[in-house]
């Protein structure tokens, strides 16, 4: 039997994902390219160069945290808005990926012109519109071309996020050196984000639906959404998510300006610290997201989101005054080793939540169920 008659999801892990003469595993890679460049730039301009541009307008904590929760929130009305024009508009599920990334590369190119801190607010707006229009189309063709593969799929997604967060930081600070000012920085991403969003609007073909995938209507939606809503399950994954994505926004955005601002660490240790931890991340998402295929999601949610609240409640302690002013080699190691065990689950837990949300949403719903 040759290599396309065998169907890719039968085989192992490794024998899926090296599949690829299969076109379902060409768009799985192409995915996972696509969403390792979104986040080498989103990410490596998040950890460095928001700081830069915080001390550069002479923010102080406040104004900081308001321009990441602006961000947040429109990541997360975009996001729900996106998610329901993909399952409305499933055959322009490749339209919506590229433009994705199309749009972060202008937003953030328009946003290095700018010298104030209320005309930031307003970039920082737009800024998170484009990444935020990537997940719910990704993750939605891939859980419907890998039904029986979703865990690993939708965490191979994750593994993408992972490795442009362990070369984000690296990169940024490479261009920093080069280019010195953070908005030429800027200013260069929109060259790779022009022919990386080309690449996918081509390799990422159209699907095949079915009437049983199909909304017709806007009323036919409304109706889907509802019954989707009524599982109690879903209920409680959504709220679960919820709660894990606030927290760790929270602790993840503080962290750089912790460790640059109040320890004085130095830029290159800052982004090396940060790709170790989103290593770790490379490692277990797709050991993880593998076992929630054979072992189930249950039991992996449960020790990895334990594992987690552990983790955090020792970076609450290690960063208290009483126990950071010890000048200790102790302390530096305990900090250290915690944010890189927070790295092996921060995107880890998140895909294999999404993916037991998969499981129970209909065919219709499950690019609106990822938003």
């Amino acid at each position: 039997m040759s290599e396309k008659e065998i169907d890719p999801q039968k085989k192992s892990a490794i024998g899926l994902l090296t599949s690829f003469a299969n076109k379902n595993v060409q768009v799985l890679w192409a995915i996972v390219i696509g969403h390792t460049s979104k986040h080498l730039f989103n990410g490596g301009i998040h950890a460095l160069i928001l700081p830069k541009i915080a001390i550069d307008l002479g923010m102080n904590k406040a104004q900081f945290g308001a321009l990441n929760t602006i961000g947040s929130f429109s990541h997360s009305s975009s996001t729900i808005i996106t998610g329901a024009l993909v399952d409305r508009y499933r055959s322009r599920a490749n339209v919506f990926i590229g433009l994705s990334i199309m749009l972060m590369g202008i937003a953030t190119f328009t946003a290095s012109f700018i010298s104030t801190y209320q005309l930031m607010l307003l970039a920082i707006l737009f800024m998170s519109i484009g990444p935020s229009m990537f997940h719910p189309p990704a993750l939605g063709e891939l859980a419907r071309r890998f039904p029986n593969k979703r865990g690993l799929a939708v965490s191979m997604h994750g593994f993408g996020a992972n490795i442009g967060e362990v070369l984000g930081p690296i990169t940024i600070v490479g261009l920093l050196a080069i280019f010195v000012d953070w908005r030429d920085v800027m200013r260069i991403s929109i060259v790779p984000a022009a022919l990386i969003s080309i690449g996918l609007w081509i390799i990422i073909d159209k699907p095949k639906l079915t009437e049983e995938s199909t909304i017709s209507s806007a009323s036919e939606y409304i109706k889907s959404l509802l019954e989707t809503l009524r599982n109690k399950t879903m209920i409680v994954l959504i709220i679960a998510i919820s709660l894990k994505s606030i927290g760790e926004g929270a602790v993840g955005t503080y962290i750089p300006l912790y460790l640059l601002d109040e320890l004085g660490i130095k830029d290159i240790r800052v982004a090396l610290l940060l790709s170790l931890a989103q290593t770790m991340g490379i490692i277990s998402q797709p050991i993880m997201g593998n076992l929630s295929d054979t072992k189930g999601r249950k039991i992996v949610l449960v020790i990895g989101t334990g594992c987690v609240g552990l983790l955090s409640i020792g970076l609450a302690i290690m960063a208290h005054p009483s126990i950071a002013s010890i000048n200790s080699s102790f302390v530096i190691i305990g900090l250290w080793a915690i944010i890189i065990g927070k790295g092996a689950f921060t995107f880890s837990l998140h895909h294999i939540y999404l993916a037991a949300a998969l499981d129970i949403s209909g065919a219709k719903m499950q690019s609106s169920v990822v938003a």
